[in-house]
């Protein structure tokens, strides 16, 4: 999707600006000329591993236990009208609890996918309504 982060072959990690039908077009950094992907060029954008670190970067915090998560490895960001994010970095697996409150015993996420990869979180964040939090994704 536009505004997904991926990386090109060597590995450099670039946002997709447009894509048409049969390529995806990115650019890296300020570059204004942009990374052709796709049938015209005969390779594909690499995805970009979610890491700990670049949910640091975006602001997701580690999470104080509660009677939501067990789990030191998980790393989250609770945004308005009481949605909760979790990304457990163990499993690789988004947890989103729609309603939240840490009165309700209630522990089953309403939301919970596989997401491994940066571009899947964007995804992710922006069929959530978080358009600014995944447009201003920071690598």
């Amino acid at each position: 999707m536009v505004g997904d982060y991926v990386a090109n072959r060597n590995g450099y990690p670039m946002q997709i600006v447009e894509v048409d039908e049969d390529n995806a077009y990115a650019c890296e950094g300020n570059e204004e000329r942009p990374w052709i992907f796709g049938d015209d060029e005969g390779y594909e954008p690499e995805p970009i591993p979610l890491t700990p670190e670049i949910l640091e970067k975006n602001g997701w915090q580690s999470f104080v236990p509660t009677a939501y998560t067990c789990c030191q490895n998980c790393l989250s960001i609770r945004n308005e009208g009481d949605i909760h994010i979790e990304w457990n970095w163990e499993d690789g697996t988004l947890s989103v609890w729609v309603v939240y409150s840490e009165d309700e015993e209630g522990t089953n996420p309403n939301l919970k996918a596989s997401v491994k990869y940066v571009h899947e979180l964007q995804d992710a964040l922006r069929l959530l309504r978080f358009n600014e939090l995944a447009d201003n994704f920071k690598i």
